[in-house]
């Protein structure tokens, strides 16, 4: 190897790591108790509560809460709590850090599948264009559970900016996310989404997913009254 070459390699390194500690953020300690709460049985009736969750709005649990969830040596189903707690806060601080979760390259990289958590929770999130854009995003992500999680929340958001990614989704290889697709079509009533729905429902195809066009269909002439 030539000393150029060397040096390529060690700058190629330099970025990796830089691109990476700045994607990880800073890091916060999670203490044990902070953890424990989270893997009892009951951690739901407990947590997600008006009286749990507000805790956790405030520092430093807040603080610690998002370490823990970011903290990729801990148990991704430990993750996978704190995830849904922050979907459930309902601020736009918890909804920034979502966000930023789910445009992060690296984030699901030990548990390809746990974007999709952070998927499903920003469904919680109206009105913040950068929830839609990352949701929007989330429908060509090369993991089903991420592209099924991010259409369902796009539906349930309702925004009509998601329409044309959501009518793109249509043709997802998976029947999963078709099937999604069409119910976020349903909900947001958005009657540009009428024809691709009406194809399916008179088109060839399986007898499920053309019944879920037509109701869809029904729910998009419904809205439109």
């Amino acid at each position: 190897m030539t000393a150029q070459s060397f040096m390529r390699l060690v700058f190629s390194a330099l970025i990796c790591l830089t691109v990476f500690s700045f994607a990880s953020g800073p890091a916060f300690a999670v203490s044990d108790s902070m953890v424990a709460e989270f893997e009892r049985a009951d951690w739901d009736a407990r947590i997600l509560t008006d009286q749990g969750i507000a805790r956790f709005r405030t520092d430093p649990q807040f603080q610690e809460l998002l370490s823990m969830v970011n903290n990729p040596g801990i148990d991704w189903g430990i993750r996978i709590k704190g995830i849904k707690l922050m979907g459930a806060m309902g601020t736009d601080r918890a909804a920034t850090h979502l966000v930023d979760m789910m445009n992060d390259p690296f984030f699901n990289h030990e548990c390809p599948s746990i974007k999709s958590y952070v998927a499903a929770a920003l469904g919680n999130y109206r009105g913040d264009s950068s929830v839609v854009t990352a949701l929007i995003n989330g429908t060509k992500d090369r993991e089903l559970l991420v592209r099924e999680a991010s259409v369902r929340s796009l539906g349930m958001i309702g925004d009509r900016r998601a329409v044309p990614a959501v009518i793109e989704a249509l043709k997802d290889e998976s029947d999963a996310v078709r099937l999604r697709a069409i119910s976020a079509l349903g909900r947001i009533g958005d009657p540009q989404a009428v024809p691709y729905l009406r194809g399916i429902a008179d088109g060839p195809g399986d007898r499920v997913i053309k019944e879920q066009a037509a109701g869809a269909l029904q729910e998009i002439s419904g809205a439109g009254r």
